[in-house]
């Protein structure tokens, strides 16, 4: 995790469980540093729901790394998801958690294991039911 992420993770409150559940992230600098893009191109694609993009308590933008892989691959279909999901981007933090959350429905996996494999379909129509019930 880099070090600046780390310390803005700290200023959330129950940022230990929010960690555990999605993190660890990168920062805004790190993830410009490893694409070599702009801010604005990694904004843009942050609201188009291309890579989720988290604040922390202090105004600071995170991107969970679960949405990488380690060639730097984003989660295929992600934008699908997150405009089933949350179409509005209201609840990013929640949209983090829900795509970690083992389903029975995935047999276990998370939605967002279930985009990188056969299941991907499966993974995008829950969310689009989850989306479904969200109060607003």
């Amino acid at each position: 995790m880099d070090a600046v992420a780390e310390r803005m993770l700290a200023s959330i409150p129950g940022a230990d469980v929010l960690d555990a559940r999605v993190g660890p992230f990168y920062d805004t600098a790190g993830l410009r540093k490893w694409f070599r893009m702009s801010r604005q191109t990694l904004d843009a694609q942050a609201r188009v729901g291309d890579v989720l993009c988290v604040m922390s308590a202090d105004g600071f933008r995170l991107y969970p790394s679960f949405q990488f892989d380690a060639r730097g691959i984003l989660l295929p279909r992600l934008r699908e998801v997150l405009t089933g999901l949350d179409p509005e981007r209201l609840d990013l933090w929640g949209d983090a958690v829900w795509l970690n959350a083992p389903a029975d429905e995935l047999d276990g996996r998370t939605p967002a294991e279930a985009l990188r494999t056969d299941r991907a379909d499966e993974a995008v129509r829950l969310a689009a039911v989850a989306g479904s019930f969200r109060l607003g």
